[in-house]
């Protein structure tokens, strides 16, 4: 499975999900979180991005372990994931490249920004770890 613990991993992302709606500030903060954790369904607008953010990681890992899918479907999923954030991030016409208000976040806000992202990074190296040494049955 993606993680040998999908509740935790659901926990995680669901921590994650708030962590981004506040930090967005109801539109008066930056999406840079919720752009990142929530691709690729992202690149459909906002509501999307809460949504994946909040359900995708942990859905991934019930299918994983349920459905004992191969890894290789995983894998094409997380490149397809780090290729819609990065450009989410990246192009300036997207919704979510609003690094510029990363300045005027209050401290507390910062305080979100980077455990969110410290979430993110975590769940990440957990999933890699999970496909990397995860061993087929039957």
């Amino acid at each position: 499975m993606i993680s040998r613990n999908p509740t935790a991993l659901l926990f995680a992302y669901m921590s994650l999900c708030i962590f981004g709606v506040l930090v967005a500030g109801f539109g008066h903060g930056t999406y840079t979180l919720l752009a990142l954790a929530g691709a690729p369904f992202s690149a459909f607008g906002i509501p999307f991005a809460i949504v994946a953010t909040l359900l995708q990681w942990g859905a991934l890992s019930f299918l994983r372990g349920r459905y004992e899918i191969a890894p290789r479907y995983f894998v094409a999923f997380l490149m397809l994931h780090y290729i819609v954030a990065a450009l989410l991030l990246s192009l300036r016409s997207s919704e979510f490249a609003d690094w510029k208000y990363l300045r005027d976040l209050p401290q507390f806000d910062w305080l979100l920004l980077t455990v969110g992202f410290g979430v993110y990074v975590l769940g990440q190296v957990s999933i890699w770890k999970s496909l990397l040494t995860h061993r087929p049955t039957g």
